[in-house]
């Protein structure tokens, strides 16, 4: 590889599949930059998307609405960004002392099918909605919900408000249009050409992981909620 021939004085890692062996050998041959996946005990750069503060603010965000009662479409469990967005929920919910276990939803995967049937099944087996609102890991599953409330009858958002989080194309065109969280990749790009160009100056004191900030899009799905 170019990486062991010594062409590069530097090397950005995408595929998640790499391993953390795998890393450790290429670590010998140039300094790297692991985007987006954290391995334990490496040495190592880092840049990580700021899921967990940006679900938090998210979460916080609708709780300011009113919601009491906010259910999370968990997504798959091998999944780092679903973990830490699970993990701004609950931190959010437990800062106002909410008990969130009864309303987290397994979807086990990011897809709007899995939303869907995830969405159907619990509302086949209720009368009434148990959550007043939906937070759910990425848009896709957001999707899914949207369109089992629809069949179920409910309406977003006087019925139930819903967030998503990628801030997906399609986020924009859905009826009610989807709430979400937006990550700016052309910045994304941007800050990490600057920190690859920080650590080859050799700045002693750059931090090793570099969090690429989210913003809030906020949207008609999240426009109305009744109070109690």
């Amino acid at each position: 590889t170019m990486i062991k021939d010594k062409s590069v004085d530097l090397a950005v890692l995408i595929d998640s599949r790499i391993s953390q062996n795998q890393i450790e050998e290429l670590k010998k041959y140039c300094p790297l930059i692991v985007y987006d996946k954290k391995y334990n005990n490496l040495d190592s750069y880092y840049v990580m998307l700021e899921n967990e503060d940006a679900v938090y603010n998210e979460t916080k965000y609708l709780l300011g609405l009113g919601a009491k009662k906010i259910a999370f479409l968990f997504g798959p469990h091998s999944s780092l960004h679903n973990q830490e967005r699970f993990m701004g929920y609950m931190r959010a919910l437990e800062e106002v002392n909410l008990d969130s276990n009864a309303l987290v939803y397994d979807a086990n995967s990011f897809t709007e099918d899995a939303g869907y049937e995830v969405m159907s099944r619990v509302l086949d087996d209720i009368s009434l909605l148990p959550f007043d609102a939906i937070l759910a890991s990425n848009d896709e599953l957001a999707f899914g919900a949207l369109k089992a409330l629809n069949e179920h009858n409910y309406c977003v958002p006087n019925d139930c408000i819903l967030a998503g989080f990628d801030n997906n194309e399609k986020s924009k065109f859905v009826n009610p249009p989807l709430t979400t969280v937006n990550v700016d990749w052309i910045q994304c790009g941007k800050d990490i050409a600057r920190f690859a160009l920080s650590i080859l100056s050799g700045d002693e004191e750059l931090d090793k992981v570099k969090k690429i900030k989210t913003n809030l899009i906020v949207r008609e799905s999240t426009n109305i909620i009744k109070k109690a």
